[in-house]
């Protein structure tokens, strides 16, 4: 799944490694560790619950299985963050001693977010391959690709579209007598039934922004923005085919594609309608 010749892209700057971490930082750390995985453990018994009681019920074989992530590793700590620290800390503690009982309130934190995003760079929140790229697992009627990798490039735009097909349902053009917008994205059925090994062209361009990061892809080319506040000017230009961890900026030794991708990027922001800087909710409307 990952390249023999895939290099480890360099941490983010707020990381701490594991070797300037006291000997108290690296037990508590090591216990997130220990409660993230008996959550993990948690969530595959009860998703077997869940598959036996289909079968018992006779809708195994008439179910769909999607198991997905909705982003890279969160890296955020709560606890510690402007606008959930005062609650939380008021409520609750992040103590050693009381880690793991229902007064305390832990986060998987950014160390270990970074650890699980490799070999891609960085993770929840930003633009980069660690931020956006997840596995997915699909299982059941009309999968004839059982127990195959598929690498190709999906999102989950692409999602609602197969559900809409292997529904036999109708996407509704309006709401309350208003046009809705089109669905985006391409069914994975095809991909589905071992008839194709991607839906999208080559030239498929898919775009993202959030709360200023940004980033833009065609193909295999991608320019991505990591800077705030955002600026055009800041945006980085790679190659995933031959550089998945986002190591190496082409923007200079490529112009040509470079500003192709500039091009991508004003025309899909047209289009979807982004706006910078990002609103607040409590900017007036």
């Amino acid at each position: 799944m990952i390249s023999e010749n895939a290099i480890l892209p360099s941490s983010h700057p707020d990381i701490k490694p594991w070797s300037s971490l006291s000997p108290e930082e690296q037990e508590k750390e090591a216990r997130k560790m220990e409660l993230y995985a008996g959550m993990v453990d948690n969530l595959d018994y009860n998703i077997g619950r869940l598959i036996n009681y289909l079968k018992e019920i006779g809708e195994y074989e008439h179910t769909l299985i999607i198991f997905l992530s909705d982003n890279g590793a969160a890296g955020e700590d709560f606890y510690c963050r402007d606008g959930f620290k005062e609650l939380l800390q008021a409520n609750f503690t992040d103590s050693y001693d009381d880690m793991g009982k229902p007064n305390s309130f832990i986060s998987y934190g950014p160390q270990w977010a970074e650890a699980s995003s490799a070999p891609f760079k960085y993770y929840k929140s930003f633009s980069t391959e660690g931020g956006m790229t997840v596995p997915m697992i699909v299982s059941g009627p009309g999968v004839n690709a059982q127990n195959s990798v598929n690498d190709s490039f999906f999102t989950v735009l692409d999602l609602a579209p197969t559900i809409y097909e292997l529904t036999d349902t109708a996407y509704p053009k309006e709401w309350n007598g208003k046009p809705i917008q089109p669905l985006l994205g391409a069914s994975l059925v095809p991909v589905l039934e071992g008839r194709i090994k991607s839906i999208h062209e080559d030239d498929y361009v898919f775009g993202f922004e959030h709360s200023g990061m940004a980033m833009l892809r065609k193909g295999k080319w991608k320019i991505t923005n990591t800077e705030k506040p955002f600026a055009i000017d800041n945006f980085q230009l790679y190659n995933l085919s031959a550089d998945l961890g986002e190591q190496k900026d082409l923007s200079k030794s490529n112009p040509e594609k470079y500003q192709e991708m500039l091009i991508e990027w004003r025309n899909w922001t047209q289009k979807v309608g982004v706006i910078f800087p990002t609103p607040k909710t409590t900017d007036s409307k």
